[in-house]
């Protein structure tokens, strides 16, 4: 598990209230809510929006997940978390090139292909 990037929500008018942001942070920096943020084993494109997410501390936030593969075996999941009036068209881009490049990537360096 990589966190980049978490002081950037604090830019976003979204997550002004301070305590609001401290549950949030809380919630990231303990690994045991992992399965509650991320869809652990859930292939593809996965998007939840502010109450669709488990967690109380998760309802102003959305959460984009991709999933990356080597051949036909999953092996991880990249994630945005962000306000929920993120620019989903160009985040689910992003994600959606940066797996397949990783999968590619990773085929090809443990699959010799």
């Amino acid at each position: 598990m990589y966190y980049g990037g978490k002081l950037n929500i604090l830019k976003q008018p979204d997550f002004h209230d301070i305590q609001k942001i401290r549950e949030l942070m809380d919630v990231m920096e303990e690994g045991k809510h992992i399965p509650e943020i991320l869809p652990i084993g859930a292939q593809g494109l996965q998007i939840r929006i502010g109450s669709e997410n488990a967690l109380a501390a998760m309802e102003d936030c959305s959460v984009i997940t991709v999933s990356y593969d080597i051949g036909d075996e999953q092996m991880g999941s990249i994630a945005i978390v962000g306000p929920k009036r993120m620019d989903y068209r160009r985040i689910v881009s992003l994600l959606d090139y940066v797996s397949g490049d990783l999968s590619k990537e990773l085929t090809r360096l443990f699959q010799g292909k």
